[in-house]
């Protein structure tokens, strides 16, 4: 770990005789780690960069090729966050049109007919599914555990927020308070019935 903060080099070392090399390397104390043999006269292995100071004294007195590839932490940091906006760009419409949808299928019409209206009724329990497999996946939990979702949350509602009339409007909220009014009319036109049946309608009033 601590070679990968300081940053560290991946060494390809190309001969006959490669294990001599290794062999020569342990001699001088001089440690490598990760070794791989990539074909019968070639080998590859990391060193840190105390190490490499060493190395750098021998490279070019020896029979072998050598060559050298550096790393740093910075670069895994920057294609660590390059990684980040590209997934959160691309799931982006996913997070944030599969939170609308788990709201719009809460919606359960209990008053307005006879029959219960919702979305798990009327497609034969696929978006029931569809929500069961999405919350169950890997993705659902490292994203939320991470935090990605309610940052791709966050973003969707800041792209999907205009300004009209003086008003903001935003769509994922916009819609789940549309949801939540939807339910309570269902839940008037209940009570609707039930004061309509016994008479009461002073009790109506008041609510």
């Amino acid at each position: 770990m601590i070679s990968f903060i300081r940053g560290y080099y991946t060494v390809t070392v190309e001969g006959l005789d490669t294990e001599s090399f290794l062999n020569y390397l342990i001699r001088n104390k001089i440690y490598v780690y990760n070794v791989n043999r990539m074909e019968k006269s070639k080998i590859q292995f990391n060193i840190d960069r105390n190490n490499y100071k060493k190395l750098k004294k021998i490279h070019r007195s020896n029979k072998f090729k050598i060559k050298v590839k550096k790393y740093r932490l910075w670069g895994a940091l920057v294609g660590g966050f390059v990684g980040l906006f590209v997934m959160l760009n691309t799931l982006l419409p996913l997070y944030g049109f599969m939170d609308i949808f788990k709201g719009v299928n809460e919606i359960d019409l209990k008053n307005v007919s006879d029959a219960n209206l919702n979305l798990s009724s009327q497609t034969g329990g696929l978006t029931d599914e569809i929500i069961e497999s999405y919350d169950g996946s890997i993705m659902k939990a490292i994203s939320k555990y991470s935090g990605i979702e309610g940052l791709a949350l966050a973003e969707f509602d800041f792209l999907t927020t205009k300004n009209i009339n003086n008003s903001k409007i935003t769509l994922r909220k916009d819609i789940e308070s549309l949801v939540a009014t939807i339910k309570e009319a269902d839940t008037f036109v209940g009570k609707y019935k039930t004061y309509l049946g016994s008479g009461n309608w002073s009790s109506l009033t008041q609510e």
